[in-house]
């Protein structure tokens, strides 16, 4: 028999999509815990990080348009976390572990400016999907919104852990093919 309570329901959910993208990425999501969930504290830490890289200069000059992908669907992903509040009140609240997954994905990139260009093309469609949910908040928010709206944000979280599991193996695949002259 389903769950009828709600609460319990958006937390499943929400489980479920922490248990998917930790599956993907082969990662531990509180091993790369973000303090805050704003985007200007995501951006603050990715080019601390960034900084470091070998070919920092190519990501600065793709910083700006990562950026501008990335930030209005954060910024949407943080009104919604904000929007089911208590529904889905966890430790781990979907603005932040989309942030955390945000920070893994562009880690999993540098170095490769294929890799941002693609981030960058993944981050206008969801851009451009998010904007349109953008009505939803807008509207008396009943326990069956709620539930869109987790089910949103975890599909986000699990598109995002499928793009690192992609970026990661198409890295693994070119170091082999360094050896061996085969990718694939």
């Amino acid at each position: 028999m389903p769950d009828s309570n709600p609460g319990s329901q958006f937390h499943n959910i929400w489980k479920s999509a922490l248990t998917k993208y930790k599956r993907d990425t082969d990662r531990d999501y509180f091993e790369g815990w973000l303090g805050e969930d704003s985007p200007d504290a995501l951006f603050r830490l990715l080019d601390d990080e960034l900084k470091s890289f070998k070919h920092f200069q190519e990501y600065r000059k793709k910083g700006e348009k990562v950026r501008r992908a990335i930030e209005p669907v954060l910024n949407m992903v943080n009104v919604f976390s904000e929007t089911i509040g208590e529904g889905v009140a966890m430790a781990f609240s979907p603005a932040k572990a989309v942030s955390v997954a945000i920070r893994v994905l562009i880690n999993g990139a540098r170095d490769v400016s294929a890799h941002y260009d693609m981030i960058i093309e993944m981050f206008e469609k969801l851009k451009g999907f998010m904007g349109r949910l953008d009505v939803y908040i807008k509207q008396n928010i009943t326990g069956k919104l709620k539930g869109l709206i987790v089910d949103i944000l975890a599909q986000v979280l699990v598109v995002l852990g499928v793009a690192t599991k992609w970026i990661n193996q198409n890295r693994l695949c070119k170091g082999v093919a360094l050896f061996t002259g085969e990718c694939g």
